[in-house]
């Protein structure tokens, strides 16, 4: 079994201001830079049989290039159950195609269809038993270190492997876009 999602990997240049706002916030098990992405789906554990299956599917998958724009920080959870501080990142027109396009290539392969609605974004870190109010102040004072647009030209399937210290996520394939719509 192999445990799979697909995701975006953000620009070298935006790890490096994401990776840069890791201080400041007690409780924060920081995302490491190789790890940060946007998750287009998660797909789960499957077979090796069917992670070939998917592979060669994804190969044939068409969505021309776009543009991202990550804006602002946020937060999953409330009040003392705010538990993941991410980024946000622009739901465009573009990005839901080539999620709709990716969820319909893995609902014919016969995987259970995603239902939880789509929020994109790229996590930053997990908190453990945060304080609302120096939360709310940690994002009010970086909401504003975090804008950047990038070109998007393809996305990957990773793999992860859950570890004692955090996951560690293995870029399994990377597929261009382009000539599609």
């Amino acid at each position: 079994m192999i445990r799979l999602f697909l995701a975006l990997t953000p620009p070298d240049s935006l790890r490096d201001t994401l990776t840069g706002l890791d201080q400041g916030l007690r409780g924060a098990r920081w995302v490491p830079r190789e790890n940060l992405h946007v998750t287009l789906r998660f797909i789960g554990e499957v077979e090796e049989g069917l992670a070939r299956e998917i592979d060669q599917a994804l190969m044939d998958l068409r969505v021309a290039p776009f543009s991202l724009t990550v804006l602002g920080l946020g937060l999953f959870g409330t009040g003392h159950r705010q538990r993941t501080l991410w980024a946000g990142v622009e739901k465009t027109p573009d990005l839901v195609r080539l999620k709709h396009k990716l969820d319909r290539v893995l609902d014919e392969l016969g995987l259970e269809p995603d239902r939880r609605q789509y929020t994109p974004h790229i996590t930053l870190a997990r908190l453990d038993d945060p304080h609302p109010d120096r939360l709310r102040a940690y994002v009010e004072a970086h909401n504003l270190s975090v804008s950047h647009s990038f070109p998007v030209e393809a996305f990957s399937l990773f793999s992860s492997h859950l570890r004692r210290d955090g996951p560690l996520y293995t870029e399994e394939a990377v597929y261009p876009l382009g000539n599609g719509s």
